[in-house]
């Protein structure tokens, strides 16, 4: 395959060329276009292609490729992706799980995504065919079942006194994600001494799973009475498109457990905080791991951050099936990981637009007080 320095454009769709692709792609740096498909190409998907800085339109359909996705793919701004007909397998990487990708993959049967509105398998959902191992594996499934049950039944005693009485009622847990805890670990871990921050609907915990390596963030959503309707509406809207949407540069929900009075929603944990204690200097009420109180952003910082939220809005209003607006956009809801790349936060108030076609009425002001959403008075 001749590799020229110059070119912008490969096209070399039915051709019958046939072997591995390349993984010394250097050389093919300046490309926009890459077309080989309709080809005998086999081998794995190269991870250096994701490595190309510039390509935005990737298609290799119709060959007998092999091996998972690469997760550089994921990383491209493709507005073009065809991977459909070959012998792909395992999961898609996550930042590809979008409905503009839904036709990427189509044709390879062994290839799964862990969202049902991707046209491919969800994973582990696939049925097998029964045989010793896998009746073991149902009896332990089985054994595994029952252990959670017990614990739903026996949380009330692991959870501290001062929020026994808040679950009361029965439990319903939903997740969005392969979890590594249950109900009652969270349960459990909602104690004063966990507390890290609060609001109007109730406290936020940080909560240790395994000590020192795992922890999650949980907000809670609170009335002593049943819950409001402004309160389950902030709920449902931060369930329905955190569990529906993946981006690096958005917070991902895990799960959410409810009952009748109380709303948990479960997150990952931001070691750094949010970009507002960093700005405005605010003292941690405890210190973060491996930062120094007396630390400051440089600008290399600020700029990482700034374009990682800036990737984030850009997914939410472009790449979404329906395009979302959130409606409170502010340094308090752009959160830090330890490496102090940004995730946009706190969706209560977020909206999806309307399809064409399709009425909408959004006539509050939505938002903090001193804040005014871009486009407020069109949506």
């Amino acid at each position: 395959m001749t590799e020229l320095s110059f070119l912008r454009v490969l096209l070399l769709g039915e051709n019958e060329l046939s072997g591995n692709l390349p993984t010394n792609v250097v050389s093919w740096k300046s490309l926009n276009f890459l077309n080989l498909s309709h080809n005998r190409l086999s081998g794995p998907v190269p991870r250096e292609i994701g490595l190309l800085p510039v390509l935005m339109q990737l298609d290799l359909s119709e060959n007998e490729l092999s091996g998972s996705v690469p997760p550089e793919i994921g990383l491209l701004k493709l507005n073009l992706l065809n991977l459909s007909s070959n012998r792909l397998s395992g999961r898609i990487p996550e930042e590809l799980e979008n409905a503009k990708y839904d036709a990427s993959f189509l044709n390879n049967p062994s290839l799964c995504a862990s969202n049902s509105f991707m046209r491919l398998n969800v994973c582990n959902s696939q049925s097998r065919r029964l045989s010793k191992k896998n009746l073991a594996l149902i009896v332990i499934s089985a054994i595994a079942g029952a252990s959670v049950i017990f614990s739903t039944v026996v949380c009330k005693i692991r959870v501290p006194r001062e929020n026994r009485d808040l679950f009361n009622s029965t439990l319903e847990m939903t997740q969005f994600q392969t979890l590594n805890f249950t109900e009652s670990d969270i349960l459990s871990g909602l104690k004063e001494g966990n507390v890290i921050g609060s609001g109007g609907s109730g406290n936020v915990y940080r909560i240790n799973l395994n000590p020192p390596v795992d922890a999650v963030a949980v907000k809670m959503i609170l009335n002593n009475r049943k819950l409001d309707k402004k309160l389950e509406k902030q709920f449902v809207a931060e369930a329905e498109i955190l569990g529906n949407i993946k981006h690096r540069h958005i917070v991902k929900l895990l799960c959410c457990i409810s009952c009748e009075n109380s709303k948990l929603l479960v997150y990952e944990y931001m070691e750094n905080s949010s970009l507002d204690r960093w700005l405005h200097n605010k003292k941690r009420s405890s210190p973060i791991s491996g930062v120094s109180n007396n630390m400051i952003l440089d600008w290399p910082k600020r700029l990482q951050i700034a374009l990682g939220a800036a990737k984030g809005l850009c997914y939410m209003h472009n790449d979404c099936s329906s395009p979302i607006i959130h409606r409170d956009v502010k340094s308090s809801n752009i959160l830090l990981d330890s490496e102090f790349n940004a995730k946009i936060a706190d969706f209560s108030l977020a909206r999806m637009l309307a399809k064409p076609g399709e009425a909408v009425s959004m006539t509050a002001v939505a938002g903090s007080f001193g804040y005014l959403a871009p486009g407020s008075s069109t949506y």
